[in-house]
Parts: C-alpha cells; sequence; structure tokens
C-alpha cells in the first residue's frame, strides 16, 4: 500500500518538473509558442561587417544578417537598377536596367568590430520582387534589405577571401558569356530526334525547338519571356537534323548574355541566348518523363508516357494496327478500306460526308493531322501519304512496307524488302533508319517503345525502345495479335492452342483470359473491352472485358481483321468474299461497309 503512494507522489513531482521546465523555456524563448509576428515586431538583429560589397567596381552600403550579407533595396536605384513601389500593393519591384547612370552612394568605413549590434529588424508586409520573382526581404528603420548574393541572376558574383569582397559585375544584353561547341550527342524525344550543341558541359536544345516536338512555346515581347508548357493535343512535326561533320569540342559560336526569361510550366530555368535563338539543358526536360542515357550510342531519350499524348500523335489505335489497319477514326471522319477494290474511302461518323480519296489499293491506314499515311498495294506495296481532301499524294519510300504505324512524327514499318526487320522513317521522307536485326511482326509503338513479334525467335514477345536501343524479350509464348494497350500485352498465345493472355509491359503478370482460340485480337483504345475471332466457334466475332468476364458473341460471320472506330467493328467477312462488313460494338446494325 505504502509503495502504491509513492509511485503516485512521484509521478505527480515529476510531472510538475516537467511542467515547470516547459514554463520556463516558452518564457525564455527557447520554445516555439506559436504566435505569429505581426508587422512591426521586432525578428531579431543586424550587425556591422567588414564584408564590402561592389557592384561594377561601386561599392554599397552592407549589413549582416543571420550570417547574410545585405544591401538596401531602395539603394539598388543608384546602381544600375529601376526600383518601384507601390504603395497600395505594399510591393518592391526591382528591375535592371542596363542604360541607367551609376551614382554610387557614399560608403562609410566601418569602425565597429564586426559582428556588433547596429539595428533591430522588424517583420514587414511589403513584398520585394527581383524581376517578377518574390524574395525573402528584411525591414530595418523604413529601408529595406535582401540577401546580395540574390543579385547574381544580373551578372557574375566572385568573393574575394583576402580582401572579404563580394563583387558583381552586370552584364549587358549581348555580352558573350562563353562557347557553344558541337556535340556527337544526339537526343530525342518520344523516338524523335532533336538539335542539340554543347554548352559548360550540359547538352542543350533550341527553346523555340520544342514547338516541333509536342510542345507550346509562348513568347511574350512585353514581360520579354518564353513561356514552355507540354500540349498532348499537339502532334510532332519533327526538324530534320543534320549530321555533325565538325570535330567533337570544335568551335560553333558565341552564347551571350540575354534578359529573356525561360518558364518550364510556370518555373523559371537557366538559359542562354544564340543567335537569336534561346537555349537550355535538355536534361531539365526529364520533369516531364522518363530520361535516359545510352552511354554506346551517346544518345539521351526522353520518354513522355502520356496516353493522351500518345493518341494524338499516333495513326491508328495499336489494336487496328495489329489487324491491317483497314479503319481510322479521326475528328467525326471514319477512314476505311471499301469494296471498291481496296480504295481508300472516308465517311462521317453519322454516315454522312462519304467520299473516296484514292485509287491505290491500300492497308495500313494512319490519320495524323491532315494526312493519311498507308500501305499502297498499286505500287509494290510502298508507303506512301495523301491528305485527307485527296490531293497531294506522295510516295516516302522505296520498300515493301507492312505494319506501319505513325507516331510521332516517324513511321515505324516492317521492311520487307530487308527480310522484315524494323525500319523507321520520318513522315517528310527523311531519316531512314533500321532498328534490329529480327524478322518483326505485329508492331505497336506506344510510350517510346516499339512491341512486336520476333520471328526470329519462334514469335516470342519483344520490344525495343524508338531509338533501337534496350532490345528486351518479354516472354517465351508464342504471341501472334499484340495489343499494347495501357502497362498490358494482349496477345494470343500460340504456346497454349492460341487463347488469348496478357503480360505487363515489363515482362510480368502474365495471366489466361480465356479458354477460346482466338484471332484478329483488337482491345478498344479504352482498355475496357476486347474483340476476337473465336475459332473455337468457326471465326465468329466474340468480345470479353479485358479481366476475363463478360463474354459475348456479336455476329455469325468468320470474321478477319477487326478493326475498332467509335462504336464500330469493321471486319472483312470470310463467308462473303472477304468483303468489308460493319457492326455496332453491340452487336447491332450488321451491314457491308460500303
Amino acid at each position: 500500500m505504502a509503495r502504491k503512494n509513492y509511485n503516485k507522489k512521484s509521478i505527480k513531482l515529476s510531472k510538475l518538473v516537467v511542467l515547470c521546465v516547459l514554463i520556463s523555456a516558452m518564457v525564455m524563448g527557447i520554445l516555439p509558442q506559436n504566435v505569429t509576428a505581426a508587422t512591426g515586431d521586432v525578428l531579431g538583429n543586424v550587425l556591422y561587417s567588414n564584408i564590402i560589397a561592389y557592384i561594377n567596381d561601386y561599392a554599397i552600403p552592407t549589413s549582416v544578417i543571420n550570417g547574410k550579407t545585405l544591401v538596401t533595396v531602395e539603394d539598388l536605384a543608384n546602381y544600375g537598377f529601376n526600383v518601384t513601389w507601390n504603395g497600395a500593393a505594399r510591393t518592391l519591384k526591382v528591375e535592371r536596367a542596363e542604360n541607367k547612370k551609376f551614382t554610387p552612394l557614399r560608403v562609410e568605413a566601418n569602425t565597429k568590430p564586426a559582428g556588433t549590434v547596429k539595428e533591430k529588424y522588424y517583420e514587414t508586409d511589403i513584398k520585394t520582387y527581383l524581376s517578377g520573382n518574390q524574395v525573402t526581404s528584411y525591414a530595418v528603420s523604413g529601408r529595406t534589405l535582401i540577401d546580395f548574393e540574390l543579385l547574381k541572376k544580373y551578372g557574375e558574383l566572385k568573393w574575394i577571401e583576402s580582401t572579404k569582397q563580394l563583387r558583381l559585375t552586370l552584364r549587358k544584353v549581348g555580352d558573350p558569356l562563353g562557347d557553344v561547341v558541337y556535340s556527337d550527342i544526339r537526343a530525342f524525344i518520344n523516338g524523335c530526334e532533336i538539335p542539340t550543341s554543347i554548352t559548360n558541359g550540359m547538352t542543350m536544345v533550341v527553346v523555340e525547338d520544342l514547338a516541333d516536338y509536342g510542345f507550346d512555346v509562348v513568347w511574350n515581347g512585353a514581360a520579354k519571356t518564353l513561356s514552355v508548357e507540354l500540349n498532348p493535343a499537339k502532334a510532332f512535326s519533327p526538324l530534320t537534323v543534320a549530321s555533325n561533320t565538325q570535330p567533337v569540342g570544335a568551335f560553333k559560336e558565341k552564347y551571350v548574355y540575354t534578359d529573356i526569361k525561360t518558364y518550364l510550366s510556370g518555373s523559371e530555368v537557366k538559359s542562354y541566348a544564340v543567335s537569336g535563338r534561346t537555349l537550355i539543358d535538355f536534361e531539365l526536360l526529364e520533369k516531364y518523363g522518363e530520361l535516359k542515357w545510352e552511354q554506346s550510342t551517346k544518345q539521351l531519350s526522353l520518354i513522355i508516357p502520356n496516353n493522351a499524348y500518345d493518341l494524338i500523335n499516333s495513326g491508328n489505335t495499336a489494336g487496328n494496327i495489329t489487324n491491317s489497319g483497314l479503319a481510322a477514326y479521326k475528328d467525326d471522319w471514319i477512314y476505311y478500306v471499301s469494296n471498291d477494290h481496296y480504295k481508300l474511302y472516308k465517311i462521317r461518323a453519322d454516315g454522312s460526308g462519304r467520299t473516296k480519296l484514292s485509287d491505290d489499293g491500300i492497308e495500313c491506314i494512319n490519320v495524323v493531322g491532315d494526312w493519311v499515311y498507308y500501305k499502297n498495294g498499286s505500287d509494290d506495296f510502298k508507303l506512301y501519304k495523301i491528305r485527307a481532301d485527296g490531293s497531294d499524294r506522295t510516295k516516302l519510300n522505296d520498300d515493301y512496307s507492312y505494319n506501319i504505324s505513325v507516331v510521332s512524327g516517324w513511321v515505324y514499318y516492317q521492311n520487307g524488302s530487308d527480310g522484315y526487320k524494323l525500319y523507321k522513317i520520318r513522315t517528310d521522307g527523311g531519316g531512314r533508319t533500321k532498328l534490329n536485326d529480327d524478322h518483326s511482326g505485329y508492331i505497336n509503338v506506344v510510350d517510346g517503345w516499339v512491341y512486336y513479334c520476333n520471328l526470329s525467335d519462334d514469335w516470342k514477345l519483344y520490344k525495343i525502345r524508338a531509338d533501337g536501343s534496350g532490345m528486351t524479350k518479354l516472354n517465351d509464348d508464342g504471341s501472334w495479335y499484340i495489343n499494347v494497350v495501357g502497362d498490358w500485352v494482349y496477345y494470343s498465345n500460340d504456346s497454349d492452342g492460341g487463347k488469348l493472355y496478357k503480360i505487363g509491359t515489363n515482362g510480368r503478370g502474365k495471366t489466361k483470359l480465356n479458354d477460346d482460340r482466338s484471332g484478329f485480337i483488337n482491345v478498344a483504345a479504352s482498355g475496357d473491352w476486347v474483340y476476337y475471332g473465336n475459332y473455337n466457334d468457326d471465326g465468329k466475332l466474340y468480345k470479353m472485358r479485358t479481366d476475363g468476364s463478360g463474354k459475348t458473341k456479336l455476329n455469325d460471320d468468320r470474321s478477319w481483321c477487326n478493326n475498332i472506330v467509335g462504336d464500330w467493328v469493321y471486319y472483312c467477312n470470310a463467308d462473303d468474299s472477304y468483303k468489308q462488313y460493319k457492326i455496332r460494338t453491340d452487336g447491332t446494325e450488321r451491314q457491308l461497309a460500303d
């Protein structure tokens, strides 16, 4: 009993001691008291300094707060800056004024020991801006102080230890700062090459060029700003990149000081002016995706993983490409192979406006912007393009081109003239490039990767980067009719009787979805439904959810080359001389696709 009373007293005494300590600490200012300082409240001490600061060799008065060397904002008006006070907004705005004459202040020699208290500084509601960017400021006797080192954005700041001097040399627009040199490094955005240079060891790209690679670049002449934003709805129109014939590191041109501010999605980044253009470090774009460095090829590749971005820059869906690309949907128009000798037609989604675009026998329809790309069966299956109004028919190559896929300014295809190896060529017909040495089938291009069935390795599933690097095997199955949608690859597993499977794009999570012998697989772009020919039921058209549920028969035709456009499925009816038919995705309104 006595022991129990002793414990209670000890606990009470301990609590009392702790409470006294806490109260003492709060009184002494050791612990925060969650009280917000009001304007005019004392925050601390301003100290005398033995550091001398200069702007263009003219001394400017300084003080020290929290170990930082500070100058008075209002004094900067005497050193090549405009300082504007707005009483209503309670703001001080500082801008560089290159042509403003210096009227430097007299700086008295400090006779006090460094660190001696000079005066107090106070909480202030005044906001201070350097060229539009708010910076920390301090109120002292009716003046406003900022850290002197913040001014290095306007020039070159040097610390000289022996004399305790901070020297800022202001730059003028056009002042040469250094050399731009030739580079052997190549840079790519979603497989499309962009011109580069080297500055201070950084791989630089021209900001204005980004407008051709899926970005909006907006110039504001009044504010002298370049603002860059990723635009998922913008098609690529990649530039032609000439091969570098100069020695690496050879002088190319000078870069100069600029007053242009460059912003990536609202964040200011360092930029350089070169011959009327603005350069930034390519690696700054990593914020928009995944940046890869390939040492063997000296290539920087930025992959921007955005489904809407990929869809708008792709000529057709993965499932339609796998099924010979007999139809494509773009801006309320359906482009399709007709029963008129495989000629190219278009028709509005509501059935109006049917128009013939070409007399060529075509397959592999891809529509990007105002152009329709296709394999021309009337000219030995060479790659062609034609405008969406039927004009400007243009041949792009002399290869037997199959399984073509247009993505972000490039056309990827199996080159039947070279053993069905994987090739790409720009949409203007330039830059023809071989990507592998495999006999490749069923090409899908998604998120900077090309997925394909490798016939050189028993139809196993592979992927390779759009620049030809990083070849990776994803499974050991015979894989037919591949569809890459989201994070999954759907395929007919020839190693398991043609049953429908899916596997992650990382090669993991292999899952069987049905027990049907499945062909002509097409997964809707939404990723909800998969359509296929069910060869357990004589090739009739079925659909099921991508989780394997909801299996539904849609017709009684032997259905080949199933293409999905809007809420229609276009297919070749093997029971009617392989004529093109269409049927609603719910199985209604079956009809010839004339």
